[in-house]
Formats: C-alpha cells, sequence, structure tokens
C-alpha cells in the first residue's frame, strides 16, 4: 500500500500538483498543528499559516519536481519542506517563541522536558487504551479517521474487513481518501452505514454510527482523564493525540 500511495504521489507530482496538495492537507495541518503546540506560532493562525503554506509549496513545486529523486517516501520528503517552510515564515517575521499553554489540556512547549513527558505520557496511555478494545480496534481507528476528517488508506479498510470487496473500496476511497472536510457527520455515516450492514450483517442506521462513535469518544476521554480526573482532555487533545498515533513520522524533529 505503501508503494501504491508513493507511486501515485510521484504521478500527481508531475501531471497534477494542484491535486497533489489537497491529498496532503492532513500532512500539512498536522505539522502546523506540532508547531502550534510548540509555541512557535498562535493558535488563532491555523487557517492563515495552512494557506500560507500551500501558496509556498504551489511556488515552489518546480523546484521540488527537480529535486525530488525517490531516495525516500515522498511524504516524507514534503513534510521536511513544510517544515522548513514553518521555519522560515517564523525566521522572517524574527519572532520569539512564545508558549500559548492551556493548562492540562495543552500540549505544552517541547522544549520543556517536563511537558514533553507529558506529552510522551499521554500518547502511551492513549495506545493503551486503544489496545483494550480488541477485536473492535480496527472498526474504531477507521470510524475515528472519519470523525476527524483524516484519510482513510486501503489498509484501514482491510484491517477493519480483510474480505472487503474492490468495490466497495473503491467507493469509500474515492470519498475518504482525500480531502473530505466539507462532509457534514450525517453524510460519513449515510454513505459508512450500507457497506457496514453488509460486513456486519446486520441493519444499523447511520444514526447509530454515530452514536456508536460518540460512545467510544467518551470511553477513551474518560480513560485518559482517569477516576478521580487527573487530566482534562477533550475531543480537541484526542484529534492531537490520534493525529500523533496516525502519523508520528511528521511529528519527529
Amino acid at each position: 500500500m505503501q508503494d501504491h500511495d508513493n507511486a501515485t504521489d510521484i504521478v500527481l507530482l508531475r501531471k497534477d500538483p494542484h491535486k497533489l496538495l489537497l491529498r496532503h492537507q492532513t500532512t500539512i495541518q498536522i505539522i502546523v498543528r506540532r508547531y502550534i503546540r510548540s509555541g512557535m506560532f498562535a493558535p488563532t493562525e491555523f487557517n492563515d499559516l495552512v494557506q500560507q503554506l500551500n501558496v509556498h509549496l504551489l511556488e515552489r513545486i518546480p523546484q521540488i519536481q527537480s529535486q525530488y529523486n525517490g531516495s525516500s517516501l515522498f511524504r516524507t520528503y514534503l513534510s521536511n519542506v513544510i517544515r522548513h517552510a514553518c521555519l522560515d515564515i517564523r525566521k522572517s517575521r524574527r519572532r520569539n517563541p512564545v508558549s500559548f499553554g492551556l493548562d492540562r489540556q495543552s500540549i505544552t512547549d517541547e522544549r520543556n522536558p517536563h511537558g514533553r513527558l507529558l506529552i510522551e505520557h499521554d500518547i502511551l496511555v492513549f495506545n493503551a487504551i486503544l489496545a483494550q478494545f480488541h477485536t473492535q480496534r480496527p472498526k474504531l481507528l477507521l470510524c475515528l479517521k472519519l470523525e476527524f476528517r483524516i484519510p482513510i488508506s486501503r489498509q484501514d479498510l482491510l484491517e477493519w474487513y480483510p474480505q472487503c470487496s474492490e468495490v466497495d473500496i473503491g467507493l469509500l476511497l474515492r470519498t475518504f481518501g482525500g480531502d473530505y472536510q466539507h462532509m457534514t457527520d450525517q453524510q460519513v455515516y449515510e454513505l459508512l452505514q450500507p457497506i457496514m450492514n453488509k460486513i456486519e450483517m446486520k441493519p444499523t442506521s447511520a444514526d447509530s454510527i454515530r452514536r456508536w462513535v460518540s460512545q467510544r469518544i467518551l470511553e477513551i476521554l474518560r480513560l485518559l482523564n482517569g477516576s478521580p480526573p487527573t487530566s482534562t482532555h477533550d475531543r480537541a487533545t484526542l484529534r492531537i493525540l490520534f493525529e500523533d498515533h496516525c502519523a508520528p513520522f511528521l511529528l519527529q524533529s
């Protein structure tokens, strides 16, 4: 699957750079959130930074086309380009790093060893919680990606249901394999519902699937926060932890 994705990236790099960037919007967003969490940018700058990076990358497409030599996965190469662009933006503004702490909810300045230990602890706890779902884990991971509008892959679908037909895989990847931020929860789960019914061999409404996902999220948050609560995780910080889980290679320095 990784080879197939990389081959698709290379084709789009040569033939359709705009579609290539659309394909990697989640990559851009994860890296921007990473630098926001480090205190380099303010949380309110998120949308502006994503737009600025898109413009920057479009302007650099000829240079990227000539420099990318295939020695690494394209997404790894692109993530390095995005990180350097963020650093260039930071340098051009001549700003000093500022920590935008949000108490225990925040992912604090990564240069603070204590703060970084808290981040790493929460990621380990989150991964341990996911493991507790056992046979439901692949379904949960797929549904969390859909809930947070993270592109899904063929591997996600096959881990959920190894016998998933090529027709169903194609339908889901065409809709959820790229950018689908514009879709409502109702639209997402209505499209998933007939395929899930076929796979699980029982009638389930789109709203029932949505409620199942919401209940699992509440359960994960309860386990993350502890009893009595020692943390104040919410859906926003859960998304950050889940993005770390899905794409840890983006968060490495």
